[in-house]
C-alpha cells in the first residue's frame, strides 16, 4: 500500500487538532500571555498642514528618483546588449 504511513500520519494530526480545537484551556492561556490589557494607547501629535505638504512632496520626490533609476537601468542594460552584439561578442546562428 503506498502512502499509508504519511495517511496515518496525516490521519493523527487531524485528530490531534481536533482535540486541541476542543479543548478551550489550551487556547485561553495564549490569550492571558499576550497582555494586550496592559497595553497604554499610543498618543499622536496632530500634524500641521505644513508638514503633510512637505512628506507629501518627499513621496513625490522619491518616486520621481525611483522612476529615474529604473529608466536609466533599463537604457543600460539595452545600450549593453546592443554593444555587445555589434563588437561580436555575441555569436548568431
Amino acid at each position: 500500500m503506498a502512502g499509508g504511513g504519511s495517511m496515518k500520519g496525516m490521519n493523527d494530526s487531524l485528530k490531534n487538532n481536533k482535540g486541541l480545537r476542543l479543548n478551550h484551556k489550551a487556547f485561553s492561556k495564549q490569550k492571558e500571555n499576550l497582555g494586550y490589557g496592559d497595553m497604554t494607547p499610543l498618543k499622536f501629535k496632530k500634524a500641521s498642514q505644513e508638514r503633510l505638504d512637505e512628506l507629501a512632496m518627499n513621496v513625490k520626490r522619491e518616486e520621481m528618483r525611483d522612476k529615474v533609476a529604473n529608466i536609466v537601468g533599463v537604457l543600460l542594460v539595452i545600450t549593453l546588449v546592443i554593444a555587445f552584439y555589434y563588437l561580436g561578442f555575441v555569436k548568431t546562428f
